[in-house]
């Protein structure tokens, strides 16, 4: 059973295998999801799909390196536009499907680390809806699918 959860705090502060950052090896932009670039702009086709697609492939990469656990930032939520709100039903609905499609995965740990209160309420809200469970209280709650 893989535990998702979300907390509030600084991502390079989180013990995981696995940190997503929007930054290249160099810590630089341009490289990681960055060079994604999920845009949510109204004149943009396919931002959603981008989105979601950004993290199935982080965990698909991850899954590849034997990794057991991994940590996302709210992706896109900053420079390309995302709102908290609109970005986490579709990240946490892209992490709990890739579980769904694979099984077999070696990852038993996935944890949102969010920047703000703003974005820390958008993803606990979004991680009731994907995993149709019911709030623990705390700010580090977590489900597992």
């Amino acid at each position: 059973m893989t535990a998702i959860g979300v907390s509030r705090g600084d991502l390079t502060k989180t013990s995981c295998d696995v940190l997503v950052n929007a930054a290249n090896s160099g810590l630089l932009g341009g490289g990681g999801v960055d060079g994604a670039g999920p845009m949510h702009w109204e004149h943009v086709g396919g931002g959603a799909d981008l989105l979601a697609d950004c993290h199935r492939n982080a965990l698909a990469i991850a899954d590849q390196l034997g990794a057991t656990s991994i940590a996302f930032p709210a992706i896109s939520c900053g420079v390309y536009g995302w709102s908290a709100t609109d970005a986490a039903p579709i990240a946490l609905t892209a992490v709990r499907e890739y579980f769904d499609a694979h099984p077999q995965s070696q990852i038993s740990k996935v944890q949102f680390v969010l920047f703000n209160d703003e974005a820390l309420e958008a993803f606990e809200a979004a991680l009731l809806l994907a995993l149709g469970r019911h709030r623990s209280s705390g700010s580090n709650s977590g489900f597992g699918v």
